[in-house]
């Protein structure tokens, strides 16, 4: 019988099929809706610039005060977007952009909730990225998302 040739196959499905139930994402709650729909509005405005999404949208929550910083690799001479928005219990986000040695290179620190970083990197290296919830009226958190584009 030739059944042995199938079983090894079958034991790579069965486990691609368990772990890729375990790895799978949560739906959203409804607040975290609120921020990715904003977003989904921020996405039309940049792709009706001329950008599109480069890294897959971040959404997530902080405490006022609190900081989620995303380490990404920029290429050199690429014209990037940074733009976060919160939900309706924050009243002031930030974006901060920093190089590989920790200093900034461009912030938008205004209060407002809706912050957008413009920048060309001169040489292809590793920036972090850091959202910061400077305001938020919930004591435990609020919610925020995140996109990155590139023309």
């Amino acid at each position: 019988m030739r059944v042995k040739h199938l079983i090894l196959p079958g034991i790579i499905l069965l486990l691609s099929t368990t772990l890729s139930k375990n790895v799978s994402a949560r739906p959203l709650d409804e607040f975290e809706k609120v921020v990715d729909n904003q977003l989904q509005g921020v996405i039309q405005k940049e792709i009706g610039s001329g950008y599109h999404l480069v890294f897959p949208q971040s959404v997530g929550r902080l405490a006022g005060e609190a900081e989620a910083p995303f380490t990404l690799l920029l290429n050199a001479n690429e014209e990037y977007q940074f733009a976060a928005v919160c939900d309706q219990d924050c009243n002031d986000v930030d974006l901060i952009l920093k190089d590989e040695n920790g200093n900034e290179v461009k912030s938008d620190i205004a209060l407002n909730d809706a912050p957008v970083i413009s920048f060309t990197p001169p040489t292809e290296a590793k920036y972090k990225v850091i959202v910061k919830m400077h305001d938020c009226a919930d004591p435990s958190y609020c919610n925020f998302a995140m996109g990155v584009f590139t023309k």
